[in-house]
């Protein structure tokens, strides 16, 4: 057998296992890409509990069009307020069942509170008013038990409803804000308090 007979050979082995590597590599970047992306809708669906958007489903219900959430500091107490913003079919269908939607509101609410917290937040005037005029619902509380020494206060129990923490926060003197889209839902978050402050990924402490 000559030489030009054995390159001849060896060129469709080469061929055929660069063909192979090629197609090995693909796969590997095709499975990392999806096993990501399925990572990161599993955190996008774990992100949203009933302090924010995500809910079971109820009536057909879908993601409110926006949210707003508020919390004012004072003192020992958190003033929470969440408005939600719904489509018109939805919010005839909250119409349509409104006290059954008012009360699996409220009770999501407060036992996602009492779960995230492990028992150390109490939620105290809880209720959901509904604006038929603007189409929105809100829901509104005092939350005790969320203070730590020197005008300390961790948000864990509250960051942990979303894909983020504090990092993507805009901080302004005495308040964090966030405004963004997650799941064609937009998201705008208000945090004041009475001093002004400094933060990590999921603590606020007074400055000095």
């Amino acid at each position: 057998m000559n030489q030009h007979s054995l390159l001849t050979e060896k060129i469709p082995a080469q061929i055929g296992l660069t063909i192979f590597v090629t197609i090995s590599v693909l796969f590997f970047i095709f499975f990392i890409w999806n096993f990501q992306k399925t990572q990161r809708e599993v955190i996008s669906l774990q992100a949203y509990s009933p302090l924010s958007v995500k809910k079971k489903p109820f009536l057909g219900i879908e993601n409110p069009i926006k949210e707003t959430i508020t919390i004012v500091a004072e003192e020992d107490l958190l003033d929470f307020e969440r408005k939600s913003f719904w489509s018109e079919k939805d919010f005839t269908k909250i119409l349509g069942s409104k006290e059954e939607f008012r009360e699996k509101e409220t009770d999501s609410f407060k036992n996602n509170i009492l779960k995230e917290s492990g028992g150390k937040i109490k939620v105290t005037d809880l209720k959901l008013d509904v604006n038929e005029k603007e189409k929105f619902t809100i829901l509104s509380c005092y939350l005790k038990g969320v203070r730590g020494e020197k005008n300390s206060y961790d948000f864990s129990w509250f960051l942990k409803n979303f894909p983020f923490d504090f990092s993507q926060f805009k901080k302004q003197d005495d308040k964090l804000i966030f405004i963004g889209e997650i799941e064609e839902t937009k998201i705008e978050i208000y945090i004041e308090f009475p001093f002004l402050i400094e933060a990590s990924k999921d603590k606020v402490w007074q400055t000095q």
